[in-house]
């Protein structure tokens, strides 16, 4: 049996950008005619939530959705928000892929990898770097803190990481499917 998805109860993330904007007295700025949603760690389950309430409440945004890229994903211990968000994101079309790092306690334990794998039911949902920390999508602008209880990320890690996001995030743009960001089965690759 399918949970429906709870109804945001936060009402500014509900409420018209234009409405919000006209209380602090501003113009909102027209969002772009296409989007791609992409966040990291806890950012990656946010940007699942926000995609999949655009489903259900949004469906004219949610036509402009054209995909996500969740950088090695944290669940959160409150709730089950990208249980139900992948669930209902799976239900559809939209690309949804993934960069993650093997399991640590900075991703607690690699949950939000779980989650996309046991809910997005596609032959291929991402990429899991072998020797990755949960700072590669941080890259030189990680701190010291976060290297010293995450891991230091790699050149290597970086570089792939990023090409794979831009790269993925232009093929959602484009509808297209790059060779070079493609998948091949000799890579790393997360299964469904």
């Amino acid at each position: 049996m399918r949970r429906s998805a709870p109804r945001c109860r936060a009402r500014g993330i509900a409420a018209p950008p234009r409405a919000a904007a006209q209380r602090a007295s501003r113009e909102a700025p027209e969002l772009p005619p296409d989007l791609v949603f992409l966040g990291h760690s806890a950012g990656a389950e946010a940007v699942a939530f926000v995609a999949d309430h655009l489903r259900i409440d949004a469906p004219r945004t949610w036509a402009r959705l054209r995909g996500i890229v969740l950088l090695d994903p944290v669940k959160s211990f409150l709730g089950d928000n990208i249980d139900t968000a992948l669930a209902g994101i799976g239900t559809t079309a939209l690309p949804a892929l993934t960069i993650s790092a093997p399991h640590s306690l900075c991703n607690s334990l690699g949950t939000g990898t779980a989650a996309v794998q046991a809910y997005l039911h596609r032959p291929f949902v991402g990429v899991r770097f072998p020797n990755g920390a949960h700072t590669d999508a941080e890259g030189a602008s990680s701190d010291a803190l976060g290297e010293a209880l995450c891991g230091r990320p790699r050149n290597a890690d970086i570089t792939a990481l990023r090409a794979l996001a831009l790269g993925w995030t232009d093929d959602f743009l484009d509808s297209t499917s790059t060779p070079a960001y493609a998948i091949s089965p000799h890579r790393h690759r997360m299964h469904t």
